[in-house]
C-alpha cells in the first residue's frame, strides 16, 4: 500500500516536473517579453472592431455546432447502439483542432488546381482560409455540443415526449414541448462552443 503511494506521488511529481518545463516556462518567458516589450506595434489595429468581430465570429461557430448537435444528440439518446455513438462523438474532440484544420488545408496547397486559383486571387483565397477556419472550428465544437444537449434529453420523462407525440404535431412537440424543455442545454452548449 505505502509503495502505491510512492509510485502515485512519483507520477504526481513527474507531471508537475513536465507542466512546468512544458507550459510553465515557456508561458512566463511570453508574459515577461510581453510586459517587457518597448517597441511599437507594426499593425494599426481598433481592438474594439477586432473584439466584435471575433465575438460575431464564435457566435456564429457556436450557433451552428448546436445546429449540427442536436441530430446526434437525439440519436445518442434514442439509439440501442449507445456506446458506438458515444464513440463517434468523442473522437473528433480527440483529435487536435490544428490536426482538422491541416487536414482541411491540404485541399488548398498550392500543388492543387484549387490552390493555383487560390493563389491568383487573394480575396477569394482569404474568404475561403476564413471559411476554412469557421468550418474547423464547427467541426470540432459540434460534438461537445450534441454531448451537452444529449445529457440533459437523457434526464427528461419520457412521459413527456409520450404524451406530446399522442397529442400533437411535429412541429408543436418541437415549438411546445422541446423548446421550452431544452432551451437551458441549447444556451449552455451555445455558451460552451461561444467562450
Amino acid at each position: 500500500m505505502n509503495r502505491t503511494y510512492r509510485m502515485s506521488d512519483m507520477a504526481g511529481c513527474l507531471a508537475f516536473v513536465l507542466w512546468v518545463g512544458v507550459i510553465g516556462i515557456p508561458l512566463g518567458l511570453i508574459g515577461y517579453l510581453a510586459v517587457t516589450y518597448t517597441g511599437e506595434v507594426p499593425v494599426d489595429l481598433a481592438w474594439s472592431d477586432l473584439m466584435m468581430r471575433s465575438a460575431a465570429w464564435a457566435a456564429l461557430i457556436a450557433m451552428a455546432a448546436v445546429v449540427l448537435g442536436m441530430g446526434p444528440a437525439h440519436l445518442l439518446v434514442n439509439t440501442r447502439r449507445h456506446n458506438l455513438v458515444l464513440g463517434l462523438l468523442i473522437m473528433p474532440l480527440v483529435l487536435p483542432r490544428y490536426m482538422l484544420y491541416y487536414t482541411w488545408s491540404l485541399l488548398l496547397s498550392p500543388t492543387t488546381s484549387l490552390g493555383r486559383r487560390l493563389a491568383e486571387d487573394p480575396q477569394i483565397a482569404r474568404a475561403v482560409g476564413q471559411g476554412l477556419s469557421v468550418g474547423t472550428l464547427v467541426l470540432w465544437y459540434w460534438p461537445l455540443a450534441a454531448l451537452l444537449m444529449a445529457q440533459t434529453l437523457n434526464l427528461l420523462d419520457r412521459r413527456v415526449w409520450d404524451s406530446a407525440r399522442l397529442e400533437a404535431t411535429n412541429r408543436q412537440r418541437r415549438w411546445h414541448v422541446a423548446l421550452p424543455l431544452l432551451w437551458r442545454p441549447i444556451v449552455l452548449a451555445g455558451g460552451v462552443c461561444f467562450v
